[in-house]
């Protein structure tokens, strides 16, 4: 009697076993795994500057490769926190995985504020008051300010930060001045005029603005009169005063007739 209810234990055993195997095991699932990784990057017109293997660069170094793991193990969400956090110039990001295991990582980047060239290194400035360093040293024109001469990041983030920033919200002067430049003795001049036309302030950067006034009083009544291609160096660092400085072959030839 007892080797039959042995026998029929036996038996429903091995019967629960196969239907577990014909019911189950079909219905787990192995979990996905990252198939690839595509990197966009939208950037303003002609102010891109991250590029996408400048995307991927710092992905890899805030989470190792997901390709072959699974998708449950990256952590979308902290990766794009860290993102921004880590470099001001993306305003956006976005990173999901798309149903056949592709993570797709979306940047939105902000227009630098000025490129700052500092000795060997370079800075992009942000509207945050930072100073991004730039990967691969830029050779191409790009729409923003260039920082030159005698400029740390110290001085590039202070005075001359506020003196871009002013630049920038004029639309006189953001259409004229494509550079500033620092001399050895702490003068700023700026540049960029179409003919080739400087501008001296001086070293008092708090008197910019009033020096920024002339100038727009001297290019509105004074400036065609003259004509700009004439005109080698404007020395504004006189309160409330413009003078002029004409080039040198204009100036010996009125000589010569004169």
């Amino acid at each position: 009697m007892l080797r039959h209810i042995v026998v029929a234990i036996g038996v429903s055993l091995l019967a629960a076993y196969f239907c577990f195997v014909a019911f189950a095991l079909p219905h787990i699932v192995e979990p996905i795994k990252c198939r690839g990784v595509r990197f966009s990057v939208e950037a303003p017109v002609d102010s891109k500057v991250i590029e996408e293997k400048d995307l991927a660069r710092e992905i890899y170094s805030l989470e190792s490769n997901p390709v072959g793991h699974s998708v449950a193990a990256f952590d979308c969400y902290r990766v794009e926190r860290e993102l921004i956090n880590r470099n001001a110039l993306m305003g956006v990001s976005n990173l999901y995985f798309s149903p056949d295991g592709t993570l797709h990582v979306n940047v939105k980047q902000r227009k630098p504020l000025a490129l700052l060239m500092s000795g060997d290194e370079q800075f992009y400035i942000t509207s945050k008051r930072e100073a991004i360093p730039v990967g691969e040293k830029r050779s191409q024109t790009l729409p923003m300010i260039i920082l030159y001469g005698k400029v740390s990041v110290k001085d590039a983030l202070g005075p001359l930060f506020d003196i871009v920033k002013y630049i920038e919200a004029d639309s006189v002067l953001s259409g004229m001045i494509t550079a500033l430049h620092v001399d050895a003795k702490g003068n700023l001049e700026a540049t960029g005029s179409q003919h080739g036309m400087r501008l001296f302030f001086g070293k008092e950067r708090s008197l910019f603005p009033q020096q920024c006034d002339a100038l727009k009083i001297f290019i509105a009544h004074t400036l065609p009169t003259i004509g700009e291609a004439r005109i080698f160096r404007l020395y504004l660092h006189i309160p409330n005063q413009v003078i002029v400085a004409p080039f040198e072959p204009i100036l010996m030839e009125e000589k010569e007739n004169g």
